[in-house]
């Protein structure tokens, strides 16, 4: 094996990792999220104030705002792991293009993560004050 081929191969592999360790980040988001709209639920069967119907709407249209995000995240891992790792030659070019991809599915994952963190902490703040 040259040493071109092995450096091509070291650079698929990190490649590799990265979806991985993405695909982890995206389920712990999903949990979350299934989590917040569990916890609406309960909350809902438990008392109902009509005055808070506005904001209870707000948090489910955001929850499911955030599952969106999360299946156009999990749909690109998908491309970047079947298109570019399996199906696609290992040029400099080829290279070049999973890189880009891999770095904005994680400038995206990482905006996901971020607004996931603030949604949690404004529904907990939310439902600290009213119950």
């Amino acid at each position: 094996m040259t040493e071109s081929v092995h450096i091509v191969n070291l650079k698929l592999d990190q490649v590799q990792w990265e979806i991985n360790s993405m695909k982890r980040r995206l389920g712990f988001i999903r949990d979350e999220n299934t989590h917040l709209k569990n916890r609406l639920s309960d909350i809902l069967a438990v008392t109902f104030d009509k005055d808070q119907l506005e904001i209870i709407e707000h948090f489910q249209n955001r929850f499911i705002i955030q599952d969106g995000a999360i299946a156009l995240l999990i749909n690109q891992l998908a491309e970047l792991n079947s298109s570019f790792i399996h199906n696609t030659p290992t040029t400099p070019e080829t290279l070049k293009e999973i890189n880009s991809f891999t770095r904005l599915i994680q400038d995206n994952l990482s905006l996901t993560e971020d607004r996931s963190k603030k949604l949690i902490q404004e529904f907990n703040n939310y439902l600290s004050e009213k119950i």
